[in-house]
């Protein structure tokens, strides 16, 4: 991720729907809250499936992790894996 503009001063989210929709969603965030302009961040979110557990990772540190509680959704029928 590239940072062009004005300095964020905000957290990243990601909101993650457990299947059956509409369980509330699993949701990580990122520990950083300050992104300087010009500076280019890794940014990675995971999703292990044998331990149901959603990470947020930012310059290769873990930031947050959660375990879902159901199976992370479905594209057309089939589990995505």
């Amino acid at each position: 991720m590239f940072i062009g503009g004005a300095t964020s001063q905000e957290r990243l989210e990601l909101n993650v729907y457990d299947d059956p929709y509409p369980n509330p969603p699993a949701t990580v965030y990122t520990t950083t809250n300050t992104w300087d302009v010009g500076r280019w961040y890794w940014l990675a979110y995971n999703y292990d499936a044998s331990s149901m557990n959603l990470s947020v990772w930012v310059n290769g540190i873990l930031e947050d992790s959660t375990t879902m509680t159901g199976d992370i959704g479905r594209d057309h029928g089939d589990t995505i894996r």
